[in-house]
């Protein structure tokens, strides 16, 4: 090995989750490097200091109140200009208001009152006196105010409308109450809640280092084909790249690295920058085919594109997880330097299953478990696997551990499949079915109605043919007898009571099976710790990757669950996609379904399961990890970091 070097790993994310990541700078320590592990601080990851099980030093950038803030003053840069003409039409057309009808208004009530007065005065001045002359020959009119006293005109005026009001109170609140409620409305539009919100944001990460969620960010960044959407995926995009990438840049110029080992895109242009600006190599680790990402937008997959143009000629050493994906980017940017691959493999653990998974899913131990971990996200078929799991056989069911943006969308959807799935339960109950059984209740006496000595009702129970008589009796007619009567009376009853009889007994099923909670077919858990993760993984029975045929990226990805469902010993249940069903042919260790599967093949792959297949696949899981894990691997690493420093 060469002399030793500092490397810089950057990674747009909070670090310490990212198991092949920190995986990979554990080995770079344990070769005698100084690494620091550079990320992002998050609202799940707030602290800006940590360090890996195996002592990598971590830090995390603060990015965000440079980002909300720029964002924020943007929009207001926009919006407040916008503002400002609607304040000064609002006040030109109050004024307008004011001028041309209330002013005039106010004013013709004021000369009605003092002519009203004058008249008044005159008259009663007749009264009293004999003379013939007028008290007052004139009046004072609002006009000879306003002449002689500009403000005092607009002070009798705004009196007289407060006057006004005061009269006609009620009517004005409900006028006010609907002003205001439009003002609110204007308050709350999703465009000027923008400018308030990553205001908020901006001071709370500036002032109070308070991380708290930011959906609303996470929603700008989202795909859409709206142009409002667009407008704000370029502005929130824009102003995130650029905080993240100057906190990298920032934290670069500190630490001095020799190295660099960027992984993924995001903080690609820091490094070259920091490449131009201090000397240092570059090693870029592309995790994905990012010009193809299937949750991307197409400004999105378009600024990716820009970047691995500008920034890929200077790279100095380059890894991919594939050999499909390094092909993919040999053939695009022919410049890159020859790929190494790194597959997202895991340290090979051997362990004994506790009974975790099933105790955290509330699961007999018994039951068989579909196991989905990892991010819950789009695009990975977990609707359709989360349908697929009510119509299993009775032991099997689905879990899901992980977190991510469809876990609410997951939870309701299965909460509305559960109540489906009873009400099915209720009509396949049907009376005919129920109709063999032996142990229905018979009414022997019914509730009838009397008059007491006080000629109150009174309830009391008569035996049944007693009360078929005497209905037989108020109901006779020429045609009817009362033997007639009485049978037609006695079925009437038995029926209702056969029918009651079975409304019980479907309750009492029914409540049987919610108590049980065998109709829960999916149960969520939360993400185990990456150190158990073994230990969590093996209580499946297989484990399921239902990734949906959508882009290159898709089609091509080796995600970490190839590893990880076979370290623990469990078999893999996957969409027949490129690198999935190579290797899980290649190796025997599980059953594919089609590209994009649907609920029917899932839950047709299942029951065609069989114990001796389970057997014969957990076997070939052993065997595939012993011949393809990280140490087999780590070397490449290495050896690549030793080239790039000579």
């Amino acid at each position: 090995m060469s002399e030793p070097k500092r490397i810089l790993a950057f990674v747009p994310n909070g670090a310490s989750t990212d198991n092949r990541v920190v995986r990979e700078a554990e080995s770079l320590k344990a070769a005698g490097h100084d690494v620091l592990l550079v990320g992002l601080r998050l609202p799940n990851l707030p602290g800006s200091e940590a360090f890996s099980p195996k002592g990598v030093r971590i830090q995390r950038i603060d990015w965000q109140y440079r980002a909300f803030s720029q964002i924020a003053m943007v929009y207001a840069a926009i919006l407040l200009p916008l503002l400002a003409i609607v304040t000064l039409v609002a006040v030109a057309l109050g004024w307008y208001v004011y001028n041309g009808l209330l002013a005039p208004l106010a004013g013709a009530l004021f000369n009605a009152a003092s002519d009203l007065l004058r008249l008044l005065g005159n008259w009663f001045h007749g009264l009293i006196s004999s003379s013939q002359a007028l008290l007052f020959a004139t009046g004072y009119s609002i006009e000879d105010i306003a002449a002689a006293h500009p403000m005092a005109y607009h002070v009798v005026v705004v009196i007289i409308l407060y006057l006004i009001y005061l009269v006609l109170r009620r009517p004005f609140n409900r006028f006010g109450s609907a002003i205001g409620h439009l003002y609110k409305q204007v308050i709350n539009n999703p465009a000027i809640s923008v400018v308030r919100q990553k205001v908020r944001y901006a001071r709370n990460y500036g002032e109070n280092e308070n991380v708290q969620q930011y959906t609303l960010l996470e929603s700008l960044l989202a795909p859409t084909n709206t142009a409002q959407g667009g407008f704000h995926e370029r502005i929130s995009h824009h102003f995130v790249a650029k905080s993240r990438i100057n906190g990298f840049v920032e934290t670069g110029r500190v630490f001095r690295p020799d190295i660099i080992h960027c992984h993924e895109i995001g903080p690609l242009p820091a490094a070259i920058a920091l490449k131009k600006e201090l000397g240092c190599k570059v090693i870029y680790e592309a995790h994905e085919i990012y010009d193809d990402l299937a949750n991307a937008s197409l400004r999105m997959s378009a600024a990716h594109q820009a970047i691995h143009k500008e920034c890929l000629p200077h790279v100095d050493g380059f890894v991919t997880v594939n050999e499909a994906i390094a092909d993919y980017y040999a053939r695009t940017y022919p410049a890159l330097p020859s790929p190494v691959v790194m597959p997202n493999s895991v340290y090979p653990k051997s362990v004994t299953y506790d009974g975790r998974l099933h105790e955290a899913a509330k699961l007999p131990p018994e039951a068989k478990i579909i196991l989905y971990q990892g991010g819950f996200s789009p695009h990975r078929g977990l609707p359709i696997l989360l349908e697929a799991a009510f119509s299993l056989p009775e032991d099997w069911y689905v879990v899901f551990m992980g977190r991510g943006p469809l876990e609410d969308q997951l939870r309701d959807a299965a909460i509305a499949f559960q109540a489906e799935t009873l009400t099915r339960l209720r009509n396949g109950l049907t009376l005919e079915a129920l109709a063999g059984n032996d142990d229905f209740e018979r009414l022997t006496a019914l509730a009838q109605v009397s008059v007491g000595e006080n000629g109150t009702p009174v309830m009391r129970e008569v035996p049944l043919e007693e009360f078929a008589l005497s209905r037989a009796l108020g109901a006779m007619t020429e045609e009817d007898t009362i033997k007639e009567t009485i049978g037609k009376t006695v079925a009437e009853l038995r029926d209702a009571e056969y029918q009651i009889s079975a409304e019980r007994k479907i309750r009492r099923v029914i409540d049987g099976v919610r108590f049980s909670r065998k109709f829960e077919k999916a149960r969520f858990v939360p993400m185990a710790p990456h150190s158990e993760l073994v230990e969590w993984t093996s209580g499946g029975t297989i484990g399921i990757i239902p990734y949906e045929n959508i882009g290159l990226n898709h089609w091509h990805c080796s995600p970490n669950k190839i590893w990880e469902y076979p370290n623990a010993g469990v078999p893999i249940l996957a969409s027949r996609l490129n690198y999935l069903t190579q290797t899980i042919q290649k190796w025997n260790i599980g059953w594919t379904l089609a590209s994009d599967p649907t609920v029917a093949e899932i839950v047709a792959a299942v029951r065609a399961i069989t114990d001796e297949e389970l057997e014969e696949k957990r076997a070939a899981c052993k065997r595939f990890i012993e011949s393809d894990n990280y140490t087999l691997h780590e070397k490449r690493l290495l050896t690549l970091v030793d080239e790039v420093a000579a």
